[in-house]
């Protein structure tokens, strides 16, 4: 089994070449990538797209995406009708990140490495997760690794925001959330960036690729 992750970072793409992307999608995806104030979070929706369109190709290179195909099912976490493609994006600052697989559920969360006050996420990290960041020489550190790894695996479950994160122990090297099995794989990409990906593989093979708009 195998998952492809694309990554990108906003700053190496010129903002003309993805206002020119952004206006090869159809007009919903437009529309709903626009409702964004911040422009930087527009340009990584987009960029989101454009890494999504890429992967399927890889998997699917006799096929075009079809994003009318794009469907959300009752957990919100999005799929494509009548094909295997199993994909997950996330952005933090200026990388953006989609994984794919087709025989295999995936999830990727990304988050900058910024100082932070652990004791705020409290409410959020499982019983075990807490005891362990009290205990722990470097908790910043351990707490992005929990929480980005704990975003990942959600994600990878399809139960999204229905699934209470508190609720997910993230130290086991098998995660289970509601009977399903999940292991992570952390993907070094900067030393100012935390990046997991979470599959039902303990052995799955991830390949990781820098992809650009030129």
């Amino acid at each position: 089994m195998e998952v492809i992750l694309f990554y990108t970072f906003i700053s190496q793409n010129a903002s003309e070449e993805i206002d020119a992307f952004f206006r090869t999608l159809p007009e919903e995806l437009r529309f709903s990538i626009s409702q964004y104030q911040n422009q930087k979070d527009r340009q990584a929706r987009v960029l989101s797209k454009f890494l999504a369109e890429k992967l399927f190709r890889q998997f699917y290179p006799d096929h075009q995406l079809d994003w009318k195909r794009l469907k959300k099912d009752e957990n919100s976490k999005p799929y494509l009708e009548d094909y295997h493609f199993n994909f997950s994006s996330a952005h933090s600052e200026d990388l953006c990140v989609v994984c794919a697989s087709v025989n295999n559920k995936c999830g990727v969360d990304v988050e900058v490495l910024n100082p932070l006050d652990v004791s705020v996420y409290k409410d959020f990290l499982h019983s075990e997760e807490q005891d362990y960041l009290l205990k722990s020489q470097n908790s910043v550190d351990d707490f992005y690794n929990i929480w980005v790894k704990k975003e990942a695996v959600i994600k990878a479950s399809g139960l999204g925001v229905s699934k209470e994160l508190n609720e997910v122990n993230t130290l086991p090297d098998c995660i289970q959330v509601n009977g399903q099995d999940f292991f992570t794989n952390e993907v070094f990409i900067s030393e100012l960036y935390k990046v997991f990906i979470a599959s039902e593989n303990p052995s799955v093979k991830i390949s990781v690729y820098n992809i650009s708009i030129d």
